[in-house]
Formats: structure tokens, C-alpha cells, sequence
């Protein structure tokens, strides 16, 4: 099963739950890195 071409409306759906997926992932290990100690805690910007 190939990816649909970004045209098609399945193939938008495609690339944006790719890039959901991506943001999470990213947000994940930044958590993690702060839960470390490895990444300054952003608690304080807010």
C-alpha cells in the first residue's frame, strides 16, 4: 500500500498525523530530558 499523493484528501490526513506523531515523539523526549535533569525545567517561563 503506497502513501497517497499530498493532493488527495486521504493523503493530507497522511502527512498530518505523520507530523502529530512527530510533535509528540519530540515533546516526549524533551519531558523525559527535563525529568533527567539533562534540559532546563520550563516551569519557569510561565
Amino acid at each position: 500500500m503506497e502513501v497517497p499523493p499530498l493532493a488527495s484528501t486521504e493523503g493530507a490526513y497522511w502527512y498530518l498525523i505523520a507530523l502529530i506523531l512527530l510533535l509528540a515523539l519530540a515533546s516526549t523526549l524533551y519531558i523525559v530530558g527535563v525529568m533527567v535533569g539533562s534540559l532546563p525545567d520550563p516551569s519557569g517561563l510561565f
